[in-house]
């Protein structure tokens, strides 16, 4: 299997360049948006940690929710992430701050 260099590409724009790594892998962008999810779900948790003495990992899983959402829209504006992705990290984060909501926190 051969796969695409840069130099194989004609138009290079921005919207291309940043395509590029979806065109063998199509699972990139998602993968992305998960590490995206994962460091702010992580770095907000450890922060409150850090900075309380205890912490609430659901108040920190709806948080990384939420940017991860908006950054899947920022993506699916340059066309990199399909509608149905953006649809799933908005319902993940909704259903994380509903469970934050609905739970009582000590």
């Amino acid at each position: 299997m051969a796969y695409q260099t840069l130099e194989n590409i004609t138009d290079l724009g921005l919207r291309d360049i940043l395509n590029f790594p979806n065109l063998d892998n199509q699972a990139f962008y998602p993968l992305v948006l998960f590490l995206f999810f994962f460091v702010f779900t992580s770095l907000t948790f450890f922060r409150e940690l850090k900075r309380e003495g205890r912490a609430n990992l659901l108040s920190s899983l709806a948080v990384g929710g939420y940017v991860t959402t908006a950054i899947a829209s920022i993506l699916s504006l340059l066309q990199l992430v399909s509608t149905g992705i953006v649809i799933t990290t908005l319902s993940l984060s909704v259903v994380f701050q509903a469970i934050y909501l609905f739970t009582k926190s000590s």
